[in-house]
């Protein structure tokens, strides 16, 4: 099975970076909603602060029916123009409905209360923010008294309430994620093929050279990366071309070293042939053998010769050599030509 690098490279990548956002966008996600939580909570304080200022100390004796009807007109039924067009720019995802913001008295009696507002008592036992369970829903409350007026103002809000904020928030992000992922796939691919350039002209490099160009690599242009890789090829490159010139050096020496045994078998080929004498016939026709031996043996040690790599060559490995015995072969395989030429 073939494998590609940059195919290798793209999966993992993408592969690291899609599991290094999904934690990124789970660690964001816990982060964000302890936020919001704490803006939300900040946003409600400030709302129940502002609602007692409003009301102020002397609630008892203001129009507490006009107040409640002013606030019962929920915010899709406002007809005054500046304030529908202020509503109409807010997102369809407001939360002006979705406070629920009540009044009571140290005696239980409900005062005030949003249109929203559930009929019974969202105040907690302490005041300050507290969570409560009303039913299967948990709210999140905040409680304040103003003690000259006698009453006690609560700001309540439902926890799913509060975390679809948070939800719509990861829901945002993993469409971001979901878009950006493909144009991740792009880049990284772009920047893969840019990196692995190198390497094609490399490859191009040596697979527009003739036979017989084994010059080495330039490593100037080459990646770290890959250099070992080209190092080793350069020195194949160098073992090649010694290859190629022991094959030529073998060559010319086989043609040197078998011209005068040629020239020797030749000459006593001749006397064999002109000769009526079978004595002087049969002892050319020896020497002709002999000659014949001397010149196989001297193919198969220029066969050996050529076989050996010069790296491989132990020089340790000397045997003795009778210099006399080569001596008389060497004359004995000259003599025919010597006479013939006297």
């Amino acid at each position: 099975m073939k494998s590609s690098i940059r195919k290798f490279l793209l999966i993992n990548l993408l592969l690291a970076i899609t599991i290094t956002t999904t934690l990124t966008a789970i660690g964001n996600y816990y982060l964000d909603q302890k936020d919001i939580q704490e803006h939300l909570d900040t946003l409600m304080a400030m709302s129940a602060l502002s609602y007692q200022a409003l009301l102020g100390d002397d609630l008892h004796q203001r129009p507490l029916t006009k107040i409640q009807d002013a606030l019962e007109i929920i915010p899709q039924k406002i007809d005054n123009y500046y304030q529908r067009r202020f509503l109409n720019d807010l997102p369809p995802q407001n939360y002006l409905d979705k406070f629920n913001f009540q009044v009571w008295t140290n005696g239980g009696k409900l005062l005030l209360h949003s249109s929203t507002a559930p009929k019974f008592p969202l105040i907690a036992e302490i005041d300050g923010f507290s969570d409560k369970m009303l039913g299967d829903q948990k709210w999140r409350v905040f409680t304040t008294y103003n003690e000259k007026a006698g009453v006690r103002t609560v700001l309540a809000e439902r926890y799913d309430t509060r975390n679809e904020l948070g939800h719509r928030v990861a829901q945002d992000d993993l469409y971001i994620m979901l878009l950006t992922f493909p144009l991740s796939g792009l880049l990284i691919w772009i920047i893969i093929g840019r990196g692995l350039d190198s390497l094609d002209r490399v490859a191009q490099e040596v697979a527009n050279r003739a036979p017989t160009h084994l010059e080495p690599v330039d490593l100037q242009e080459v990646p770290e990366e890959i250099k070992p890789v080209i190092d080793e090829l350069n020195k194949l490159f160098y073992r090649l071309k010694e290859g190629f010139e022991r094959e030529k050096r073998f060559a010319a020496d086989a043609a040197h070293e078998l011209r005068t045994p040629l020239a020797a078998l030749k000459a006593q080929a001749q006397v064999a042939l002109n000769t009526s004498d079978m004595d002087e016939k049969n002892l050319a026709l020896q020497k002709l053998i002999a000659s014949v031996n001397r010149s196989t043996h001297i193919v198969q040690q220029l066969l050996t010769m050529s076989k050996l790599v010069p790296e491989a060559t132990n020089i340790n490995d000397i045997d003795e050599v009778n210099l006399v015995k080569i001596t008389r072969e060497v004359l004995a395989m000259l003599a025919p030509s010597a006479v013939e030429n006297k």
